[in-house]
């Protein structure tokens, strides 16, 4: 039978991977101080201190991602800063359309910081009684 485990699934493995590689990339290219991340930042009436922020943020945010433990961390303070670059697009002229980018990494991300609890809520609304470890003698019904 295939496993329901969402957060073992190969496609969120995948999904967790690839948001990793994004943020570290982004992260990488942020801190270094190229024109088109300081003007970038500059445009939308940031600081360059904030520019060194992010970048530092996004790469921590993708480190977090790869490790399970502490996988919904990084999912959820990348999340936040998500928010925040929709809003930054929405509010400059002309960028209103770039807000699609982060809100889309915005849904990812929400979906690998609640993979355990959307775990729970499937598997036991299609199979009661999974996840639960079977009381000993219990009968399973084989005879």
């Amino acid at each position: 039978m295939p496993s329901t485990d969402v957060r073992g699934g190969v496609p969120l493995r995948v999904i967790t991977g690839l948001l990793a590689l994004v943020f570290f990339a982004s992260g990488v290219v942020t801190l270094i101080p190229l024109d088109i991340a300081v003007q970038g930042f500059a445009r939308w009436g940031y600081p360059d201190w904030f520019r060194i922020a992010v970048g530092l943020a996004e790469v921590v945010g993708a480190v977090l991602l790869v490790i399970p433990s502490v996988q919904w961390i990084g999912a959820a303070g990348l999340s936040i800063m998500m928010v925040g670059a929709t809003i930054t697009h929405l509010m400059t002229q002309g960028e209103a359309i770039a807000a699609v980018v982060p809100a889309t990494l915005f849904a990812l991300l929400l979906a690998v910081a609640f993979a355990d609890e959307i775990d729970r809520t499937v598997v036991h609304r299609h199979h009661p009684g999974a996840g639960e470890p079977e009381r000993a003698g219990a009968s399973t019904g084989r005879h």
